[in-house]
């Protein structure tokens, strides 16, 4: 069996599938890199209560946590509320989740921005481990499939998404005190 195919450590039918447990597990287990590129990702605090405090607990460890959330003004949010059959109810979700982290902005090796891209994966890296929600037109993500990949040598599909989050990230915009 060719190795490349050790990246993939389970494939979830929905991401509802995905136990909460493994999410929190996850962030605790993060020593160096936390990088999330959502629309919104309103589950992960709402699914896990610790989930705010477990980053601040991982910044103040020296994890490096840069968030990517859609820009609630973009065109793409816009789109995407459309497409999911929500309208604006995107941009709103994407706000509410932005004050589930409302109280831990500011803290050092935090970093949250906005992006205005067609966002075809939420991607959440967790130091050698990622989670890969790809979305599907017209489908709710919460419906939509979760890869789970790790990082082998000589491994493309993790280099290939995180390469995708610093492409992203590269050309998001830091987010203004007054919007968070």
């Amino acid at each position: 069996m060719d190795e490349r195919h050790g990246e993939v450590v389970t494939v979830y039918t929905e991401r509802s599938a995905v136990p909460n447990a493994l999410w929190l597990a996850l962030l605790q287990e993060t020593s160096s890199v936390l990088d999330i590129l959502v629309y919104a990702g309103l589950h992960l605090p709402e699914a896990n209560p610790s989930w705010v405090p477990e980053i601040q607990r991982r910044c103040g460890d020296g994890v490096q946590v840069r968030i990517a959330f859609g820009d609630p003004e973009s065109e793409e949010v816009r789109t995407r509320g459309e497409e999911e059959g929500v309208g604006a109810g995107m941009a709103a979700r994407i706000r509410y989740a932005l004050s589930w982290y409302q109280p831990i902005l500011g803290v050092e090796n935090l970093q949250v921005r906005f992006h205005a891209t067609v966002l075809y994966n939420s991607i959440i890296r967790f130091d050698d481990q990622m989670l890969i929600n790809p979305h599907i037109y017209s489908m709710p993500a919460f419906r939509a499939p979760i890869v789970h990949l790790r990082k082998i040598d000589g491994g493309p599909l993790f280099e290939t998404y995180a390469e995708c989050f610093e492409r992203i990230w590269a050309q998001s915009r830091v987010l203004e005190n007054k919007e968070g």
